[in-house]
Formats: structure tokens, sequence, C-alpha cells
């Protein structure tokens, strides 16, 4: 390489410092600050120059650039997606206004006619119209994007704000603080936040639908730390379910709207046993917030290997079409509605404590249908309209509530509420009808009792609640590792055993009469049957406690 001339070579140590073009070792000089050599060679049209003074003085604070999102632009309430015509068209309209500038200046200075211009000041007008052709404005669009690059997992960062139509809302405290292109938030609710809009007796007629205060303040609370940036911390996939007509629809859509771009659709098949899904249908959650599954069909089987990807998990892992797979944190609560329950085919705890059912028991019967039962309600026709068609008034009033059930988390020490009685008993019947070994506990068996039963008579009382339910009996070789395995049988220490004395033997009703047993016999220690006057919840009866605490509670689940 040539050695560069002495005005050169000055040049390069005052912007580099260390080393010349020649390799060698020039003196430490402090670089020029970007600005000043950006300032310094405005003048010059390379590409390279031009993209500098571009990004600074035309992109700067209102484009952005990421390699994963492409081009955003600030619409002066968030950063919103754009296509690369669109910053290109922004600066040839620049250029544009520039040479016209020029062609004036020129003009003004050679006394107002093209008769004074010299033949210079022509070409150089003329060497101005490469600035608008094609090929130099992807070449300066392409490298102004660098001077503007951030990485894509700086937007949307902040957990604890939500971007409302009106201001960012602090979901901690209920602050409201103006739109602040510096928090880079790409989503938005459309809807604004208005604490006074509480008051609307909208709301009031659609929570309605909430069977009782205890379950209204834990539904409010669930669905307002559902509008933060967190997952939930007891890791709860919340199933509502009813018949139709009972409200979850028109609460749920209500919510739905008032989140706006913070809540996502998810397809049932990222939760049902279905081999025809594919990762893709996760890419919904990237980046939400509260995750609904609407309708799921009833009698389906929820594959809870699938949920336990989506659902308590530190990392998620999905891709879309014809794209690399993506991993990241995930931020979303997941809820399910539903007119008839899905089924769970897995028994362990483990599947059962990431699972919470509310039953919603109402109906709504329009005008003209007679109101039937201590649960039908007359429906407010007007009152779903405004919910479909987005009354701003009624969404306002729904944002406001999810607010004020964020406070209550964040207040709560970001810990969940205890859940409450009735939506443990509908879990817990929703698991009984699933789950055919609790099912034949709950009818047939007292656990933790200071008895134990013959293997036999187990087995034999099993097969005739099997028959009775129209089900083929399993083997015994099946039967008792199952039952032993169950986490209700385990959480009241039911076990297996040999014994040869039967002073607490206790024996189905049938079998009362019969003589006892002699020699050594298999025997289920804690455990007795139940008698055909009993039921799961008679007071007199203790010994069903373990029975009813087999539900993890709220700080298990």
């Amino acid at each position: 390489m040539n050695a560069p001339s002495a005005t050169e070579q000055d040049y390069w140590d005052e912007v580099y410092g260390k080393e010349t073009p020649t390799g060698e070792t020039a003196p430490s000089v402090e670089a020029a600050p970007e600005d000043d050599l950006t300032e310094r060679r405005r003048g010059e049209f390379t590409h390279a120059d031009q993209a500098a003074v571009l990004a600074r003085d035309l992109l700067a604070g209102r484009y952005k650039f990421t390699k994963g999102l492409g081009w955003l632009r600030w619409d002066g309430r968030r950063w919103r997606g754009c296509p690369v015509e669109v910053v290109r068209d922004e600066i040839a309209e620049h250029y544009r206004r520039f040479i016209d500038a020029e062609h004036t200046r020129v003009l003004a200075d050679a006394g107002g006619g093209w008769a004074g211009v010299s033949k210079a000041d022509q070409a150089y007008l003329a060497s101005l119209n490469r600035l608008l052709a094609k090929p130099w404005l992807d070449a300066v669009t392409s490298l102004a994007s660098g001077k503007v690059l951030v990485e894509a997992d700086d937007f949307d960062a902040h957990p604890d704000l939500l971007n409302a139509a009106n201001g960012v809302v602090n979901l901690a405290t209920g602050d409201l603080a103006p739109h602040d292109p510096a928090l880079l938030m790409r989503k938005i609710t459309p809807i604004a936040y208005r604490p006074d809009a509480l008051a609307d007796p909208g709301l009031a007629r659609v929570l309605e639908c909430l069977p009782d205060t205890e379950v209204l303040s834990w539904t409010q609370v669930r669905l307002g730390q559902a509008a933060t940036g967190y997952v939930p911390p007891d890791d709860l996939l919340v199933l509502f379910q009813g018949g139709g007509a009972n409200g979850k629809s028109t609460l749920m859509g209500g919510v739905m709207k008032a989140l706006g771009e913070y809540a996502a659709t998810v397809d049932d098949k990222v939760l049902l046993d279905d081999s025809s899904s594919h990762s893709t249908e996760r890419m919904e959650l990237f980046g939400a917030r509260l995750g609904l599954t609407e309708e799921v069909p009833g009698g389906r089987k929820l594959d809870m290997n699938k949920i336990k990807k989506i659902v308590g998990t530190p990392l998620m892992q999905a891709r879309r079409m014809r794209c690399d797979p993506v991993t990241w944190q995930p931020t979303h609560a997941l809820f399910i509605t539903t007119n008839s329950q899905p089924i769970v085919g897995d028994t362990d705890h483990g599947a059962w404590r990431r699972l919470a059912k509310l039953t919603f028991p109402l109906r709504y019967r329009p005008e003209g249908e007679p109101l039937e039962g201590i649960d039908d309600r007359r429906g407010d026709t007007g009152l779903r309209a405004r919910m479909e068609t987005g009354d701003p008034d009624l969404l306002e009033a729904v944002l406001a509530w999810l607010v004020d059930g964020s406070r209550r988390w964040y207040a709560g020490g970001r810990a969940m509420p205890p859940i409450p009685r009735r939506v443990r008993e509908d879990t817990r019947a929703w698991r009984a009808e699933t789950d055919l070994i609790l099912s034949f506990i709950d009818d047939r068996l007292v656990l933790g009792a200071e008895s134990c039963v013959l293997s036999t008579d187990l087995y034999d009382e099993f097969t005739s609640w099997m028959e009775a339910q129209g089900i083929n009996a399993w083997s015994a070789k099946t039967f008792k590792p199952r039952l032993l395995e169950h986490p209700t049988a385990q959480a009241a220490k039911v076990t297996a055993a040999r014994s040869k004395t039967y002073d607490d033997l206790d024996r189905p009703a049938k079998k009362a009469r019969m003589g006892w047993p002699v020699g050594q016999q298999n025997v289920v220690r804690n455990v007795r049957f139940r008698r055909d006057d009993e039921h799961e919840d008679d007071d007199h009866t203790a010994a069903e406690t373990p029975n009813q605490q087999a539900l993890p509670e709220a700080d298990e689940m």
C-alpha cells in the first residue's frame, strides 16, 4: 500500500489515533466525536457520510431499526412497524427539498437567471440528481439503519407499565404518565385509562356473572396480574366453564378488547392432544401478556405435556413458518373458556397443580323466555352489544377494573390471593369426573381412616364400581399401583402391607357378615369403605378430611 500524503496522514491520525493505513503505529490522538466527524463531512456525497447525516438529522428519535422487527416509526404513542419503503421515501423527500434549495441558492448567487450560472455550478446541480436514484436511496437507507439500530428485545421491556391510548400506566400505582419514545413501547391498547370509569353501571352488570364476592375479588386480581408482563407466580391455567349465555364470553371479550395488543387469542391446538399441531401456534404467545383460548371443544383431551411447555416454564421456543426458532422468556397468563369441560388424562400432582376451574352458574334469558331456575337472569342485550361494538365508556371501565386488580396484586407483594372455596370445589369436581381413581375414592372410600382393607376386597369394590359406570375394569396389577401412586392416596399415607392381625380390618357392607380371613393377607392401610348412608361432605365423618385436602391449596397451586 502506498504511504498516504502528509495531509491524509494527519487526518487519519486525528480520527483513528493509533494505526495508519501503512500499518505503522501512529501517535495516540483522541478520536473525534462521531457527531463532529459527521458535521465536518456532511458535504461529502458518499453513501456512508450521507447515511450518518440522515440518521442524525432526519431519522434519530423518529425511526428505529431492528434485525428481527425491521423498521419502526414513532407515531406519538408507540413504535409502530413500517415498511422500508416509507423510510426510503422520507429520505427521498429530504433530498428533493435539499436539491430544490440548492437550485434556489445557486440561481440567487448568479443573479436570478440561468445565464449567470457557471458550468461548474451547472455540473454540481446536475450531479445532485443521483441522490434521487433508487440505488443511491437503497444504499443510504441500508447504511443509516445501523445508526439507529436497537435490539428487538429492548422493546416492550417494562413489565410494570401498560401503554394506553392516553398515556403510560404504572400498573403498580395506577399513575398515568405521557407517552415516551425512550420507553421503546411497541404494543398499545386503544382504550384510554380513566380510573373514574369504574363507576360505569355497565361494569357491574358485566361482573354479575361471577358467582360470589370472593370469586369476583380473586378473578379481578388474576386478570389484573395478567395485564402485567410477569407470568403468574402460581403457574395456574384457569378454565372458565359454563353453558351458553352465562356471561363469561362478554366478560372475557371485554378484557381482550381493553388490553388491545397485550392480549392474544391462542389456537386450541396449543393445549389439546392434536397430532396436527405445530410450534408456530405457540408464537401467538410471543410477547403476549394475556393469552385466551376460546370455546375449547368439550370432551377433547388436554395435552399436559404441551401445557407444561407454556405454563410455568422459564423459557419458550417456537418459530414462524419458514423462519428460524425463537427462544424467549414468557410474559403471559393463560385462560380457557369452554361450554363443556375438556378431559385431563393425567392424575399426577404436576398436572393438576397447573389447573383451576371456575363454573359460571348463571343463565341469561332473553325477553319472552321464562326464568325457570334460581340461576336464571334476564339478559341485557344492549350490554353485550356495547361490548361487541367496542363502546369506549364500557371498555374504559373494564380497563380501569383490570388496573385496579394489578394494583392489588402489587400491593399484596406480587403473590396470588388464596384460591376461593368455590374454585377449589369446581376444580375437584372436574378432576373427579375425568380422574377415575379419584372418582372411585370419592364414591366408595374414606382415606385417612385408622383402618385397613383387604386388597382383594378393594379390587372387587373397584371392579363393581367400574361396571356401574359402564367401563371395562382394569386388571388388579394395573389398579393397585395407580391407587397407591395417586396424589390423593399418597397425601393420606395410604400404603400396601402384609398382615395377619385384623383388629382394624374394614370390609364392604356386602361382605360384613362373612368370616374373617385366616393367615397372612395383602392389605391396604389408612383406608376404609364408605357406607351407603355416608356422603363425602358429611360433617360426622372426621376421617374424610384427607380426601378434601387432596386438591392443593392456593400456596401450593
